[in-house]
């Protein structure tokens, strides 16, 4: 079942009144309010995760294939603008291209500013697109902006809009009822007892009916109100009670949402939940189907908007390092970081992984390479001869007989 129709069959029961209205009772609300409000959380924790996470990417500035960190550098990964630092202005980035599937961020000056509204018009497929009424706050900037001129970002998949377009239509039909649920007009029900003293005259009934329509009609409709009755009339609201919800339902509630939620992201429920067991390759599946599409979405956005082509082919571009995502423990990492500077990594490009200081020592940008290690076919380091016996490579490569 999709997401959309698990919440459509949250109303399946909700019954239609005389004008084919459908109206909610007071538990019938309350239950849709408390699913509302588990749906939206789960919602917003799932970004706020990601974001998060996402905030810590460190977008080194490479310039003909030389890591520099210059006014660019500094300005993508320390302070983007005046108000914000980098952790504040890029977690603000991911919720909003991850809760709205889209972002604006305009260069002004030296200044990256996150757009709260803008209006998008695609001009045409061989021209650039136009920005316009773009507003941070309660600025509006008086220009429009071309496609060239900004970053602008897309993060839309089905699970997703399936996702935030139920909760909104779910939102709705609850804004909708709120107002006549506990105003007293969605559907207040009694009971009007009559005695036979009060159904004297013969047309009783005609009068009954039209005091009925007019005085209960004008009761029910209003806030406050009093309404006097006849000799031999007792009238006696039927109040719905409000059902709690016990906290077993509304946790298995919370860890179903944030279950559907979750996937539609990509990320596993698992890493989330804070679960133990297995951590280690949730954690892995969530940057490979999460974090590293969004990171690779931003860095060539960047690079396509910084460099032009020759700049480009050169080596010039923007990289999105996602290891300061995932906590590392050096003790742990040794014997492989080992290997690695056993195969000709140096002390500097091993600290960076890492996302420790480099050292600024000659030494430490050096490479080495173990000896260990030879040639399958020449062990001893001798000159093979061209057109060498084939036999005797056959001879040399076969394995001794047993027992000899």
């Amino acid at each position: 079942m999709s997401f959309r129709s698990f919440l459509a069959s949250l109303f399946k029961d909700v019954d239609a009144d005389e004008n084919g209205v459908k109206r909610i009772t007071v538990n019938q609300f309350h239950s849709k309010e408390t699913e509302f409000a588990i749906d939206a959380y789960a919602i917003f924790t799932v970004i706020d995760f990601v974001a998060t996470l996402m905030s810590n990417v460190e977008l080194q500035t490479y310039y003909k294939n030389q890591l520099q960190e210059g006014r660019e550098w500094y300005r993508l990964n320390v302070k983007p603008n005046l108000n914000q630092n980098a952790k504040d202005f890029w977690k603000e980035f991911w919720c909003k291209l991850l809760y709205y599937q889209e972002v604006l961020v305009v260069p002004i000056g030296e200044q990256l500013i996150i757009a709260d509204n803008f209006v998008h018009h695609p001009e045409y497929a061989i021209k650039e697109d136009v920005f316009e009424q773009v507003s941070r706050g309660d600025y509006q900037f008086r220009q429009n902006f071309r496609s060239s001129e900004v970053f602008y970002m897309r993060y839309s998949t089905v699970d997703i809009n399936t996702t935030l377009m139920s909760v909104m239509e779910l939102y709705g039909e609850l804004v909708k009822h709120a107002a006549e649920v506990y105003s007293g007009s969605g559907g207040e029900k009694g009971i009007l007892n009559v005695n036979s003293a009060a159904t004297g005259p013969e047309d009783f009934e005609k009068k009954y009916g039209e005091w009925i329509n007019s005085r209960f009609k004008s009761y029910f409709s209003a806030n406050n109100a009093v309404m006097p009755l006849f000799r031999g009339m007792t009238y006696t609201g039927k109040h719905e009670s409000i059902d709690s919800e016990s906290s077993d339902n509304i946790n298995n509630m919370l860890d179903a949402a944030i279950t559907r939620v979750a996937n539609a992201y990509k990320v596993p429920p698992a890493v989330l939940r804070g679960e133990v067991a297995g951590m280690s390759d949730a954690f892995n599946v969530f940057l490979t189907s999460c974090v590293d599409p969004l990171a690779s979405m931003l860095a060539t956005e960047l690079t396509a908007k910084e460099f032009d082509q020759k700049q480009a082919s050169k080596g010039s571009r923007i990289k999105a390092f996602t290891n300061n995502i995932k906590h590392t423990d050096i003790f742990e990492v040794a014997t492989n970081f080992d290997k690695l500077f056993a195969d000709g990594f140096s002390h500097n490009e091993l600290c960076r992984l890492l996302g420790m200081p480099e050292i600024n020592e000659d030494w430490a940008n050096r490479h080495y390479i173990t000896k260990n290690y030879a040639d399958a076919a020449n062990p001893n380091g001798e000159e093979v001869k061209e057109n060498e016996n084939e036999s005797q490579n056959d001879v040399s490569h076969q394995s001794a007989p047993v027992g000899t």
